[in-house]
């Protein structure tokens, strides 16, 4: 998938003309870098604000499948979304980490129960990682 606003903005207005998106991996990692540092101060986010982003995050996925969006891979365009029934793995998953989140919230790190509800919410990650192509 190729966008080109965001490549001409990630090289400083300027279209590159060669190795497009060879920064890439810096911004995987400031996402994981963000996702860990959230999950350090976990127990002194509340319910509430997990809750709401999870259901914001519902509201996105659902307004994406009804926008028809289509990506172009290699020359051939494919629809993105075409139906709900493509975005239940996303919402099965959303539910799942709210689930997870919750339950990580409410124990410290020192608690018998925060090492395997954490390594659960890893084990889901890595599925949806891969069901997800």
């Amino acid at each position: 998938m190729y966008i080109n606003t965001f490549d001409v903005l990630w090289h400083g207005g300027q279209s590159p003309n060669w190795l497009n998106y060879r920064y890439s991996f810096l911004f995987s990692l400031v996402v994981l870098l963000m996702g860990a540092r959230a999950l350090t101060f976990l127990q002194s986010v509340d319910y509430r604000t997990i809750v709401a982003v999870t259901g914001l995050l519902l509201v996105i996925v659902i307004i994406m499948q009804k926008l028809d969006l289509s990506i172009t891979v290699n020359g051939e365009e494919r629809e993105y979304f075409y139906d709900l029934s493509g975005v239940w793995l996303s919402i099965g998953c959303l539910a799942v980490y709210d689930i997870l989140l919750l339950f990580l919230s409410g124990h410290d790190r020192s608690s018998p129960r925060f090492e395997p509800i954490a390594t659960i919410l890893i084990g889901v990650i890595c599925i949806e990682t891969l069901l997800n192509g």
